[in-house]
């Protein structure tokens, strides 16, 4: 887990040499493009996707299970399942469940390191204790999913270049590999709706919100620091598809000098979120956000994700 510090920083160093078209108001997509849109991230949540758990240590919290499943274009998909505090498989009690979606650069191990500059495993524990099981996926081209010769530089080169298809289709298919998971889950599982979070920093920001868009189940969003994704037509700009939330309780974190996307350019995307259960901070500096975020969040879970079931 060494190496996970530098690469986000280097994210952060890259992110601050690019430059954004300047952020002008547009129209919210009609209803017809909406859903021309969603056709991107849908999937069969009956397709079989031949999941494969295997136990590994467990830690202080309790259980864990390395994760492989097949997705519906024959991509493997590998992460953790961790089991909330005191989980009996045998009995295989109720719990409820937190998505984890990771920064670009990084890979589902952030959620569990102790060597990172956001923090991250705090969310996880937090998470654990008050009763959900997290679920951690590799995102496309990540971790052990990389493909080729294709690193960290040209990823975030692509995404803000005329050539973005790379990076369209890493975004769009790992927010339907984690709607497969999700699926899967349910069907294995006695998972309330009221039950379910999604949770994610920059680039798992971004998707967290795209996917609780298309997973009206999910009722709980933390979005850290989502970068504003400024071409007109991009089908993974989370303001085309963030009108659909229209229920969950979401925190929005964002920062006033972040490269990523502006103060304007995050409120302007706030407010497209349906939801009127919906809270947005500010904190000063860049992308990687000071570590009082965590007391932001910390507070965001005690107030609204606590409780029996």
């Amino acid at each position: 887990m060494q190496t996970i510090k530098p690469i986000l920083l280097m994210t952060v160093v890259l992110l601050t040499s690019l430059s954004f078209a300047s952020f002008a108001k547009e129209s919210v997509f009609d209803v017809q493009a909406q859903s021309v849109l969603s056709e991107w991230f849908s999937v069969d949540p009956k397709h079989l996707i031949n999941m494969q758990q295997n136990a590994i240590d467990a830690d202080e919290l309790g259980e864990r299970f390395n994760l492989n499943f097949t997705s519906d274009d024959q991509q493997t998909v590998n992460g953790i399942l961790a089991m909330p505090v005191d989980y009996d498989s045998a009995q295989k009690p109720a719990f409820k469940l937190a998505l984890l979606l990771h920064p670009m650069g990084t890979d589902h191990t952030l959620w569990f390191s102790h060597d990172n500059p956001i923090n991250a495993e705090n969310i996880s524990i937090k998470l654990r204790k008050q009763g959900f099981a997290v679920l951690a996926l590799d995102a496309r081209r990540h971790g052990d999913r990389k493909v080729g010769d294709i690193g960290l530089k040209d990823l975030i080169e692509r995404a803000h270049s005329p050539y973005r298809r790379l990076y369209d289709d890493m975004i769009i298919g790992t927010v339907r590999d984690y709607r497969l998971a999700l699926a899967w889950m349910k069907s294995e599982w006695d998972l309330s709706d009221t039950d379910i979070a999604a949770v994610g920093y920059s680039m798992g920001a971004q998707m967290a919100l795209l996917l609780a868009s298309y997973e009206q189940s999910i009722s709980y969003i933390i979005s850290m620091v989502p970068p504003y994704i400024d071409q007109t037509l991009s089908p993974v700009a989370p303001r085309h598809h963030v009108s659909r939330i229209s229920a969950a309780k979401v925190l929005y974190l964002a920062a006033k000098q972040d490269p990523y996307s502006t103060e304007k350019q995050s409120q302007y995307v706030f407010e497209l979120i349906g939801s009127k259960h919906k809270s947005i901070r500010y904190f000063e500096g860049g992308h990687v956000l000071p570590a009082a975020y965590l007391e932001t969040v910390m507070h965001f879970i005690d107030e609204n994700m606590t409780g029996d079931r």
